[in-house]
């Protein structure tokens, strides 16, 4: 078996199949394409923005609720144990003779 010139020479690639292939893009479609990702990106950026400032405004807000939420907490704790601390009886200290 003995191979042809045509079969050994790799320097130009196989020819391709034409079958499947949809031809040049007209310019017009290529246009439309770009205009809709451009839209798309400033929707992206818009809801990206859009997003970012309803975390500016909330997020301060939770953390002032949850500071304030701490507070009452250790207010409470505090009075409890202002509680414990007047429920206990109280035992006379030894008087130190003089």
């Amino acid at each position: 078996m003995t191979l042809r010139p045509s079969e050994t020479d790799c320097s130009e690639p196989p020819p391709r199949s034409t079958a499947g292939a949809a031809g040049p893009v007209p310019l017009r479609r290529v246009r439309t394409r770009s205009r809709r990702r451009a839209r798309d990106h400033r929707i992206d950026v818009a809801i990206g923005a859009v997003v970012g400032v309803i975390a500016v405004l909330v997020v301060p807000g939770i953390a002032l609720a949850a500071i304030g939420a701490v507070v009452v907490l250790l207010l409470v704790g505090l009075s409890l144990l202002y509680r414990r601390i007047r429920a206990r009886p109280r035992v006379p200290k030894p008087r130190r003779g003089r």
